[in-house]
């Protein structure tokens, strides 16, 4: 095929050139999915940190819609609830512990997204095993045991 003088002199332009480096383009989208909550089908989840990167758990639901359920996170080594409207958007590292507690009543809804520098091949596991996260945290062993064991984690606030 022959190319006109024009496209040859592009073509060598671009091979004479250095390649531009690429820029770590972050976290990408690695999984997305919608989390169905209430007391008779998911009714709570103990404490845990995720496997991904970065999360970002969206409120599809009011906290007032709904009894119980509430999202929780350690910070600082206290449980505290993270309180929120319909819309609000909850990103945090995988290093962070959380749990929702146990739901009494209605149902609440969660867009889950989960992002990573790695790609995966294949589905992976969405968080750590309880015994990876109280490893994770030095010196709150005994007040992680208990919270991974307490059917509703809310109960650790009293």
């Amino acid at each position: 095929m022959m190319r006109r003088p024009e496209q040859q002199q592009q073509q060598q332009q671009e091979e004479e050139e250095p390649e531009a480096e690429v820029e770590d383009a972050g976290p990408t989208l690695q999984e997305m999915f919608v989390r169905r909550y209430s007391a008779e089908t998911r009714p709570w989840i103990a404490f845990h940190p995720d496997a991904y990167e970065v999360t970002v758990n969206v409120a599809l639901s009011d906290d007032a819609s709904h009894e119980g359920g509430r999202l929780l996170g350690v910070f600082g080594g206290a449980v505290q609830p993270l309180l929120r409207a319909e819309g609000d958007a909850t990103v945090h590292s995988s290093r962070l512990l959380h749990a929702v507690s146990a739901m009494t009543g209605g149902t609440r809804y969660a867009l889950i997204l989960f992002f990573d520098r790695r790609a995966r091949a294949g589905r992976r596991t969405r968080w750590s095993t309880p015994a990876a996260a109280v490893s994770k945290v030095e010196g709150r062993d005994a007040f992680l045991e208990d919270s991974l064991a307490a059917p509703d984690p809310l109960r650790l606030l009293s």
